[in-house]
């Protein structure tokens, strides 16, 4: 059976095999829920579950000023665009 100490503060170290069969990494936050006299841990991925997800070459090379009338003319394309909310509404 795996097993953890706590510190004054409250601080504990999750067990390598716990950690791995969990995939906690640093910056993941855990979740606790009691049952009766037992504990069920969730682990939340951090930030590293985010990486690459606003990954984007779009844009690249641009000056702000072509970015600046890239996202007008896109702002134009959906104001144009209101009456969808009509039709979709009627889906």
């Amino acid at each position: 059976m795996l097993h953890s100490t706590i510190t004054k503060t409250g601080q504990t170290t999750i067990p390598p095999a716990v950690r791995a069969a969990l995939q906690i990494q640093p910056g993941d936050r855990l979740e606790y829920k009691l049952e009766g006299d037992f504990v069920i841990m969730q682990v939340y991925p951090g930030t590293r579950s985010l990486a690459g997800a606003l990954a984007c070459t779009k844009g690249k090379g641009l000056s702000f000023n072509e970015i600046r009338k890239s996202a007008q003319a896109y702002e134009i394309i959906f104001a144009n665009a209101s009456d969808l909310r009509t039709i979709f509404a009627g889906l």
